[in-house]
């Protein structure tokens, strides 16, 4: 990961907590959100997304990390971290389409895209 990948994924991860109060135990790559007790609320995946929140959909996630979150059976949250803030839902609440590639770093991929729907937040940097 380059430093300006993960200089991205830890402001994203930064903001995402300070709305939810909880901390994090990084679990790569997945960050295992918990409350002040220790315990499990959820897993987090960051996606970086090089697009302001306005232009970022659809929003895409390779298909391997959706299957891999949900599979950890506690809320599967997908964090999209964009140029001016995040965008953030539980993934398993969502409607998508799949598709090969689009992402120039795995063509080969099967990814899945989200439109705008109900269950997707977002939050602006201040």
């Amino acid at each position: 990961m380059t430093p300006e990948l993960k200089r991205r994924e830890s402001i994203a991860i930064d903001l995402f907590l300070k709305i939810t109060k909880f901390s994090y135990v990084f679990a790569d790559p997945f960050y295992r959100i918990t409350n002040k007790e220790g315990i499990t609320q959820a897993y987090v995946y960051v996606v970086p997304r090089f697009k302001m929140i306005y232009n970022a959909y659809p929003l895409p996630i390779p298909i391997s990390y959706v299957s891999r979150l949900i599979d950890k059976r506690i809320k599967p949250i997908v964090i999209w971290s964009c140029d001016d803030g995040i965008i953030y839902a539980q993934i398993d609440k969502l409607n998508g389409a799949v598709r090969m590639g689009g992402d120039p770093h795995s063509p080969t991929e099967l990814h899945c895209y989200y439109d705008k729907q109900k269950a997707i937040k977002y939050v602006k940097h201040k």
